[in-house]
């Protein structure tokens, strides 16, 4: 009798540790499943982030670009308005030289 109970708990316990292992073999599988999914995801974010870091990276170069540009045509009217200035400063002379002129010249001191 007590090599049968005892063969009857061993089959038990070997149902039990089975049962065990068959659940742990599944989680086991579950969770390598759900690692895949996930690197699979987190390779798609990884590609979208590069993309993203490399449209933010283009974007700086053309601001910087642009501006730069900008500076260029900034100093280019500089130099326009100080010719312009200058210019109308020699007409102005040139003309009120002539209007003195015409108007008789210097005067003499007596």
């Amino acid at each position: 009798k007590k090599k049968e109970k005892r063969e009857a708990d061993l089959a038990e316990q070997i149902r039990k540790y089975d049962t065990d292992m068959t659940q742990k073999q599944q989680d086991m599988k579950d969770l390598i499943s759900l690692m895949e999914t996930e690197e699979k995801e987190l390779a798609e974010l990884e590609e979208y982030f590069t993309k993203i870091d490399a449209n933010t990276q283009t974007r700086e170069n053309e601001e910087r670009t642009l501006a730069e540009f900008k500076r260029r045509v900034a100093a280019a009217q500089e130099v326009l308005d100080r010719s312009a200035t200058m210019f109308q400063a020699v007409i102005r002379g040139r003309k009120k030289r002539a209007e003195l002129k015409a108007a008789g010249g210097k005067k003499k001191k007596k």
